[in-house]
């Protein structure tokens, strides 16, 4: 059990190689009912929705207007790895879309200012993922949501820097840019969605905690596969659906359902 969590990352590694594909499959892999009307009414009740998810961005983007997170109305600021800095993007789309001016950090990773400008008439701000984003994206009437894939996480995370056998003191660091993190959070708060993409379930967990150590807020995660395990434990509430995903989500949850819908 010691390590488990690198361990089990290297034996695919080990086996999937030189694999020869014979044939292939594919699953349908549908929202229960009532997924969108229910997730309508969590926003209508003031919760701050966040997605976690392993599907790619065009992916996690399909699902988000499926579930009425996104709608056409929706602009989108999509962070993720690439040629530019994941700290240059989260800055630019603070001043490109907000109008604020992102000053600089002190030692200690706080933001010592951001301040509104105020009268920033809203542009559209190169994303670089413009056929998701659209030409019109920073001009629509439906607020802003934010997407960030696990590579971008990764970056400002302390999992590229800190040796394998300090997996439990991961868990607990998160973040190891305190400027970017400061960015991401006050990013995030000035959305109203956020769908992180491409995040494994460690990062699942740090996204919680990341939000429940510097927000101060209630977190409720909700999952149903074995991959959500160490998001719900990690959260203030966590809810377990049990049925196609297997019962870990539900084993380590304080509370299990068997359906999403809240009808």
């Amino acid at each position: 059990m010691e390590n488990r969590e690198d361990r089990i990352e290297t034996v695919p590694a080990i086996i999937e190689r030189d694999l020869v594909l014979l044939d292939a499959t594919a699953i349908e892999d549908k929202l229960q009912d009532g997924v969108p009307e229910t997730i309508t009414d969590l926003q209508r009740a003031g919760i701050k929705v966040w997605v976690a998810t392993g599907d790619k961005l065009e992916t996690a983007v399909a699902i988000g207007y499926t579930t009425n997170l996104l709608t056409k109305d929706s602009n989108m600021i999509i962070v993720r790895e690439g040629r530019h800095q994941i700290y240059d993007q989260l800055k630019n789309a603070i001043e490109g879309f907000f109008g604020e001016d992102v000053r600089e950090m002190d030692n200690q990773g706080d933001l010592r200012s951001v301040d509104d400008i105020g009268g920033h008439e809203l542009r559209r701000f190169d994303t670089g993922v413009t056929s998701l984003a659209g030409r019109d994206n920073g001009t629509r009437v439906g607020g802003f949501s934010l997407i960030i894939d696990g590579g971008a996480l990764h970056h400002v995370s302390r999992l590229g820097a800190i040796p394998p056998k300090k997996s439990a003191y991961l868990f607990d660091q998160a973040f190891a840019d305190a400027a970017t993190e400061e960015l991401l959070l006050h990013l995030s708060t000035q959305c109203n969605t956020v769908v992180c993409c491409r995040v494994s379930p460690l990062q699942k967990a740090q996204i919680v905690r990341l939000i429940k150590d510097n927000l101060g807020v209630t977190c409720l995660a909700i999952g149903d596969g074995a991959n959500d395990v160490s998001m719900i434990q990690a959260a203030d509430i966590g809810v377990g659906i049990s049925g196609e995903e297997g019962l870990q989500a539900v084993n380590s949850s304080d509370y299990a359902v068997a359906q999403v819908s809240l009808t």
